[in-house]
C-alpha cells in the first residue's frame, strides 16, 4: 500500500494552470497588495459565511489578535479561552496584554461551558472559544453566558470552516470571527493567510484600521495598527477553491461514515471511541484511543499511514504558561485528551479501500496487544 498521508494536496495540481496565468496578469499589472481581487474574496467569502463583512489578513493568528485589539482588550484586561488548542488561541491574548484564562474542555474536546462563568470578574473583556476539530462549541449556554454577564464572544473557526450550529454558520454568534487559510485548513492558500468576519459595522471599521497599520490615510494614523495584509495570489487562489469546499466537505462526511461503519466490525471497540460528530466539517477526523495511542500511532506509520495529535500539549502547562501558576489538577480533561486523541486522514482524495485497509491496520495492532 502507497503511503497515505494525513492531509493530502494532490488534487491541488489542477489549480497550477489557473495559478501560473494569475500569477503572470499579477507581474503585468503589479498589484500584488491590496489588489481588486482581495476585495472580491472578502465579499465572496463573507456572503458564503452567511455574514455582512470579511477582512482579510495576513494569518488567523493576526486575525484573532486584531479582532481582540479592535475591542479595546489591554494589560488591564481577562480573556476566558480554552485549555486545548493551537498556541495562538492563548499567545493573541497574550501580545494585547491581557491574561488568559483557561477553561478545562469536555470530552467533546471542546470549552467546557459548565465551569465559564465562575471564571469571570471584573477585568473580563471576552471569551474566546474554539470550535476544535471543526465541531461547534454548545453555542446556547455560551451565547446565554455572555449576554447575562455582558462580555464579549469571540469564535475562532481556523478549524470549523462553514460547521453549523442549528442551521447557522459558526462564526456569526460572536462580535467577530477569526479564520485561518494554512494550506491544510478546509479551506487553504498557498501560504499563510487569514481573515476576520462579523456583522458589527463598528468592528469592520476597526479591525480594518487596525490591519492596516492603524492608517486613516497617508499622513495620519489614527489607531495603533499593524501590518497584516493578504497577498493578492493568495485571494485569487481562495476565491478559485472557495467553490470546490462545499463538495470537498461532503466527501470528508462520506468518509467518515465508512469508518464508523468499519471500526463497529472491529472486536476491539473497547480501546476506540468515536466522538459524536453530527455537525463537523472534519478539518481532522479525531478518534479516542483509551490505551497505547503512541503505539498505534507508531505501528500506522510503519503500514505507511500518517496520523496527527492535536494537541498533545495542554495550553497553560506549556513552559509559556506554566510559571503563570496554572494548576494541573484545573485541567482534568484536557490533558486526557491530550493523551488519547489520534487523528486519522479524512481528506477527500482518500479512496473506500485506504479506509477499509487503515481500519483493518488499527483492528490487528489491537489484536497483538491482546495477545501479548
Amino acid at each position: 500500500m502507497k503511503k497515505i498521508k494525513l492531509f493530502d494536496l494532490k488534487n491541488e495540481n489542477h489549480l497550477e494552470n489557473y495559478f501560473l496565468k494569475s500569477f503572470k496578469q499579477l507581474l503585468r499589472v503589479k498589484n500584488y497588495v491590496k489588489g481588486s481581487p482581495i476585495f472580491d474574496f472578502e465579499k465572496k467569502f463573507a456572503r458564503y459565511n452567511e455574514s455582512k463583512y470579511a477582512i482579510s489578513c495576513n494569518s488567523g493568528t493576526d486575525a484573532l489578535y486584531i479582532i481582540l485589539k479592535a475591542l479595546g482588550v489591554d494589560n488591564k484586561s481577562e480573556v476566558i479561552t480554552t485549555s486545548l488548542s493551537w498556541i495562538s488561541s492563548a499567545s493573541s491574548i497574550s501580545h494585547t496584554g491581557a491574561k488568559p484564562i483557561f477553561i478545562d474542555t469536555s470530552k467533546d474536546f471542546n470549552i467546557d461551558v459548565k465551569k465559564i462563568e465562575k471564571s469571570i470578574t471584573k477585568k473580563t473583556k471576552a471569551l474566546l472559544i474554539v470550535h476544535l476539530y471543526g465541531l461547534p462549541c454548545d453555542m446556547d449556554e455560551i451565547l446565554s453566558i455572555c449576554k447575562k454577564n455582558k462580555i464579549h464572544l469571540i469564535e475562532d473557526c481556523a478549524q470549523s470552516h462553514f460547521s453549523k450550529y442549528k442551521g447557522k454558520n459558526v462564526g456569526n454568534f460572536g462580535i467577530a470571527s477569526a479564520f485561518s487559510f494554512f494550506p491544510t485548513k478546509t479551506l487553504g492558500a498557498f501560504g499563510d493567510a487569514g481573515c476576520v468576519i462579523t456583522n458589527n459595522k463598528t468592528i469592520e471599521k476597526r479591525v480594518r484600521l487596525i490591519a492596516n497599520n492603524g492608517k486613516k490615510n497617508n499622513r495620519e494614523f489614527i489607531k495603533q495598527g499593524i501590518n497584516s495584509r493578504m497577498d493578492t495570489l493568495q485571494a485569487l487562489i481562495l476565491s478559485k477553491k472557495l467553490d470546490k469546499t462545499h463538495k470537498e466537505i461532503r466527501k470528508k462526511r462520506r468518509n467518515v461514515l465508512i469508518y464508523k461503519n468499519e471500526l463497529k466490525k472491529s472486536k476491539f471497540l473497547s480501546h476506540i471511541e468515536i466522538p459524536n460528530y453530527k455537525l463537523s466539517t472534519f478539518y481532522v477526523f479525531t478518534i479516542r484511543i483509551k490505551k497505547f495511542r503512541n503505539e498505534l500511532r507508531s505501528w500506522l506509520l510503519k503500514k505507511n499511514i500518517e496520523t496527527g495529535v492535536y494537541y498533545d500539549f495542554v495550553l497553560p502547562h506549556t513552559k509559556l504558561y506554566l510559571k503563570k501558576n496554572y494548576k494541573k489538577k484545573f485541567f482534568k480533561q484536557s490533558k486526557i485528551n491530550s493523551i488519547e486523541t489520534l487523528s486519522l486522514p479524512i481528506h477527500h482524495n482518500l479512496t473506500i479501500k485506504e479506509i477499509k485497509y487503515i481500519c483493518k491496520q488499527i483492528n490487528i495492532f489491537f489484536e497483538k496487544v491482546n495477545n501479548f
